[in-house]
Order: C-alpha cells, then structure tokens, then sequence
C-alpha cells in the first residue's frame, strides 16, 4: 500500500520490538522511515531490513534523553527529507525498580478488581 507515500516518519524505539514493527509499517505504506535509537546497531539493522524489502529508512542513533540529540536527529532528518510528518513516539527511557514494578502491579490489580466488581454490578441492572 502507498497511504503514507511521499510522508517522512520519526520512530523512537525503533531498533527492536514496538518500534521496529511501527518502522516496518510505515515503510510499507510507503513512507520515508528515520529509525531512532540508542543502539544504533539495532537501528541500523531495522533500516538495511526496511531498504532490502523496498523500502526507504535511515537509522539514527539519538539519546531520546537528550535534547541536544533529539534537536540535532530532527535536524539532520528534515536537512535530509524536508521535515517530518510523522512521529511515533515510542522509545522507553530508565529502568523500573522491583519496588515499584511490584507497585504498579498491585495497583493495576485493584484497578481491574474494582472494573471486575462493578460487572457484577451493572449485570444485575436488567
């Protein structure tokens, strides 16, 4: 499909998982693809994968964390492509404590308790 040609995406995040699947999406639509990472490796890799399948990509190793990168990735991709008409937004910055993955989980717990009590609820309703 070519919904997204003649249009330039960002993807942050996209060496791997989420992001390398919104990159490949993007591509195969048809769109201009900057995969950005901190590992740039990975971003290479993604972007000689989008570029053997047909596609255009360009990897990008940028420390979402710093915005010096990040102004200086835009620049080069806009410098390069016109700008940028996409972002997906997808890079994952810090690690997450046992404590507080233990946290979340536990309140993500009472959250789906409480959807589970209102069901309850709502389907004596008739």
């Amino acid at each position: 499909m070519d919904r997204l040609r003649g249009h330039v995406a960002v993807v942050t995040g996209g060496a791997s998982g989420i992001g390398r699947a919104i990159a490949e999406r993007f591509a195969g639509e048809g769109a201009r693809v900057a995969v950005v990472d901190l590992d740039g490796e990975g971003a290479e890799r993604v972007a000689r994968a989008i570029a053997a399948g047909g596609g255009t990509a360009r990897a990008h190793q940028t420390d979402v964390a710093d915005s010096a990168h990040v102004d200086a990735t835009f620049a080069q991709v806009a410098a390069e492509w016109g700008g940028v008409d996409i972002l997906a937004n997808n890079a994952g910055i810090g690690q997450l404590s046992e404590a507080l993955q233990n946290h979340l989980l536990a309140v993500a717990g009472e959250v789906l308790a409480g959807a589970r009590r209102s069901l309850g609820v709502t389907s004596r309703m008739d």
